[in-house]
């Protein structure tokens, strides 16, 4: 599952209205209000390692047909905010993705059916980063490229209070040219390009965002992702694709996490909790090519 900030390709927001007038000490009209509550959310201010475990389904869709579920689903990420001053965050984040059976109690197995070709299917678990995100008053940016334009700019993100809940909205989209080539790749590929939609909400208590005194907030997400076919699903270019639905919320200390989700991560990259910042950068893509070789048809 790609990250909203992941691509560097062809990537832009899909509605950026404001919906709430001030609330106490938050103006989300406010670019500098929407970068510290956006890292708020997102993290710890204080620097210290923040975890946040989503879990929920993979269906498939195809045209004509009715969605299938597919597999269950687990994303454990582990992240640290840097303060930069002048209203800017350095968020470094890095991924485990698990593919699981329907209830996420287990992996999906290596012999997995695929019901829309019947062929038995290996699934690809991976890592993905250690990644790095500017959050500025100018919207998201490269550190590479903090001279480069913002997104969006100015950075006004659709925020909607529920009672004394907040939720705050980020819907993007993404493009990108395929790390897989149909021609070498053919039922891997998707074929060209990689497109896919991200609409995620996260959920917290209005008061923990506005107390400057708090430096981290509990926060819960939901997320809803249309994507292509995964490469070890073997579809090719048949028309149609996945889609994620997901819940998670976020912890401040990583024995607060549950003991299956930690050891479902644990089965794809042993010592990923030792150093999860530190470990080399990796994609999804760029690992499957190590690992696997082109499918017969």
């Amino acid at each position: 599952m790609l990250g909203a900030t992941g691509a560097t390709a062809g990537m832009s927001q899909l509605g950026a209205e404001a919906v709430v007038g001030r609330v106490g000490g938050f103006d989300p009209s406010d670019p500098l209000h929407n970068a510290h509550a956006y890292a708020k959310m997102e993290g710890s201010l204080d620097g210290t390692m923040n975890y946040h475990l989503s879990v929920g389904y993979i269906l498939g869709f195809m045209p004509g047909q009715l969605p299938r579920l597919l597999t269950g689903f687990q994303n454990l990420k582990v992240n640290r905010i840097e303060d930069l001053g002048e209203g800017s965050y350095l968020d470094t984040y890095s991924s485990v993705y698990t593919f699981t059976v329907p209830d996420m109690s287990e992996q999906l197995p290596g012999d997995w059916t695929n019901p829309y070709t019947g062929a038995t299917n290996r699934p690809f678990h991976y890592r993905s980063g250690p990644s790095r995100l500017l959050i500025t008053p100018e919207g998201f940016k490269a550190p590479a490229r903090p001279e480069a334009p913002g997104n969006p700019n100015p950075f006004v993100l659709p925020w909607l209070v529920l009672g004394d809940q907040i939720v705050r909205r980020l819907n993007s989209s993404s493009w990108f040219p395929s790390d897989l080539s149909p021609e070498e790749w053919p039922l891997e590929s998707p074929g060209e390009e990689m497109i896919s939609a991200h609409f995620t909400s996260r959920v917290g208590d209005l008061a923990d965002l506005a107390n400057p005194d708090i430096a981290r907030m509990d926060v819960t997400s939901f997320t809803n992702s249309q994507s292509n076919w995964l490469p070890w699903m073997l579809m090719g270019q048949i028309p149609g694709h996945i889609g994620y639905h997901t819940i998670g919320r976020s912890f401040a200390d990583l024995g607060d996490v549950p003991e299956e989700s930690l050891r479902l991560a644990e089965q794809v990259v042993p010592d990923f909790f030792d150093a999860p910042l530190d470990l080399p950068y990796t994609l999804q893509l760029r690992e499957y090519k190590k690992a696997r070789k082109p499918a017969q048809p």
